[in-house]
């Protein structure tokens, strides 16, 4: 199967839904009086919109043990 120019687009279009969610389950958290659940999810969801930001060739990868 060979990939579209549109795949990374489409991929990244993708991502930012699912952060959108994440942002609604967050506000959830905090109106059902969960506020530390809801602000760890809004940091981790901060964290994967700064790595969806990052020019392609900048992207943070996992580090080794050792």
């Amino acid at each position: 199967m060979a990939r579209s120019d549109t795949d990374p687009a489409r991929y990244r279009e993708a991502a930012l839904m699912t952060l959108d969610q994440l942002d609604w389950c967050a506000e959830y958290l905090r109106r059902i009086h969960k506020p530390r659940l809801a602000r760890q999810l809004e940091i981790n969801n901060s964290t994967l919109r700064q790595r969806i930001d990052e020019p392609e060739g900048e992207a943070v990868t996992p580090e080794e043990p050792g």
